[in-house]
């Protein structure tokens, strides 16, 4: 891929760098109005939830406007990382790829966890298995990495991702076939791609993700307002209300794809769900858990109570169910959306703090 030679400013000792313009061959008009959107919204939001914090701090106008500040931020980074990780894979760096993509690929949560870490309080003997929990996690999802990405990359051919899901081999959307399936796909739209330098998106992502951060801050320390001010459940804010919020971007990606129908579509789809789900078990969670070791705060742990657990064995049970049922078709659409419905209600009656 050539790089976009430097534009020349008459009269200056110095040439404009590719991150301070964008070439009209270098972005289609889709691309372009997608960023512009996206950066203008996260300005305009993180001003205002900022300015909201400052002057009701804690008040349910800075839970909401922060909480939808996150939405457009959040979307940057991913998108950034998305085309990271593609570019890596496209040039054989599939370790490297592996690692943003699990680290970047879900900052939208690492960094309200890492944030809530300096709030909690936990118990002694919970907190010691919970460590030694962390550590033997880690340890699996650095295999997964240097299995998928390392020792066994060029082994495995080009395989349904359906097929992987359903024989437990998808690690984060870090399998073979979908190394193949994204060059395979790169190389066959290679013309009609939007073609940004690694430093336009890392700025990008600096940049964003420093917006985010604050817009997360912002928005955990006003994280009980809608239980004092309104009376919505705190499990109801934890469990619904703040996930949908923050992957909300990819939530309508993930609709938009499925109404095409397509084969390679509904693979994606099906490797989001799990990447996803594997991701904050073997990385973000153990990770907050040693963030909390190192920092001598004790009360990180992966300690989930009766209510969670039943949820969550529920909804791995009909997602397995789905999964491995080889096909897709509206009742079983309808029967996820109304498990979502049903949990969603249970989180809101629920008690207890999420």
């Amino acid at each position: 891929m050539a790089e976009v030679p430097e534009t020349k400013v008459p009269g200056a000792k110095f040439a404009w760098p590719d991150i301070l313009r964008l070439k009209h061959d270098t972005l289609s008009k889709r691309h372009k109005i997608f960023l512009l959107a996206n950066a203008v919204a996260s300005i305009l939001l993180v001003s205002a939830g900022a300015a909201v914090h400052i002057l009701h701090r804690g008040s349910l106008a800075a839970f909401c406007v922060n909480t939808i500040a996150i939405v457009p931020t959040s979307t940057l980074v991913s998108h950034s990382t998305k085309q990271l990780v593609v570019k890596l894979q496209l040039r054989e760096h599939e370790f490297l790829s592996g690692l943003i993509d699990a680290i970047f690929g879900l900052a939208s949560l690492v960094i309200p966890t890492a944030f809530k870490i300096f709030s909690d309080a936990g118990e002694s003997g919970l907190v010691a298995i919970s460590r030694g929990g962390a550590v033997m996690l880690l340890v699996i999802f650095g295999s997964y990495l240097y299995f998928f990405y390392y020792t066994h990359r060029r082994r495995h051919t080009i395989e349904s991702l359906v097929e992987s899901a359903t024989s437990a081999t998808v690690c984060f959307g870090a399998t073979n076939s979908t190394q193949q399936l994204l060059r395979l796909r790169q190389a066959s739209l290679n013309k009609k791609s939007d073609k940004l330098s690694y430093t336009v998106h890392i700025t990008i992502m600096i940049i964003t993700g420093f917006f985010m951060v604050l817009s997360s801050i912002f928005m955990l320390e006003a994280i009980h307002s809608p239980n004092h001010d309104i009376g919505v459940s705190k499990s109801f804010v934890g469990l619904v209300i703040v996930p949908i919020i923050i992957g909300a971007a990819e939530h309508v990606t993930t609709a938009l794809r499925a109404r095409s129908r397509r084969k390679e579509e509904i693979e994606w789809i099906i490797e989001f769900v799990v990447s996803s789900s594997i991701r904050t078990t073997l990385l973000i969670l153990p990770l907050a858990v040693i963030l909390g070791w190192i920092l001598n705060i004790p009360g990180i742990t992966l300690f989930f109570d009766g209510f969670q657990v039943i949820l969550l064995s529920l909804a791995i049970l009909l997602m397995n169910y789905v999964i491995h049922g080889g096909m897709a078709h509206w009742l079983e659409g309808v029967m996820l959306i109304g498990a979502y419905v049903l949990f969603a209600n249970a989180a809101w009656r629920y008690p207890n703090e999420a």
